[in-house]
């Protein structure tokens, strides 16, 4: 740590962050620079928004048909769906129960093992 009025001792530490060079663009020109390299790959800028000069003309007749066709898609969609729901829901109630089942059989597990361990034990006391 130096005296704040010692001009000739040199910084320990540098001052914290990146170093200024004065060379910094504003968002605005960057992005202007973004583009023109864009333009210069051949690539056009992207639009977001669309004017209501161009409105886009559809045939009332395609539109039809393909609703009908994606009514019909639908539908079966749906019905598959419903399906799917009930095996499962078949498949839910059947882990419960292996759930229940293995729960029952880890309780006769323990019960053996303490009986095991208890017969040891009078094996033990015989010898």
């Amino acid at each position: 740590m130096k005296h704040p009025s010692d001009s000739s001792t040199v910084d320990f530490f540098g001052k914290r962050g990146r170093i200024a060079t004065g060379n910094a663009m504003s968002n605005a020109e960057r992005q202007a620079a973004y583009r023109a390299r864009k333009r210069a790959q051949g690539l056009k800028p992207r639009v977001t928004w669309q004017s209501d000069s161009s409105p886009v003309a559809v045939d009332a007749s395609v539109s039809h048909e393909t609703h009908n066709e994606n009514a019909s898609v639908n539908d079966a969609l749906r019905g598959q769906l419903s399906l799917l729901q009930t095996q499962f829901e078949a498949l839910r109630e059947t882990l419960q129960q292996e759930k229940t089942r293995n729960e029952h059989l880890l309780s006769e597990l323990k019960s053996e093992r303490k009986r095991v361990a208890g017969l040891k034990g009078q094996i033990a006391k015989l010898k």
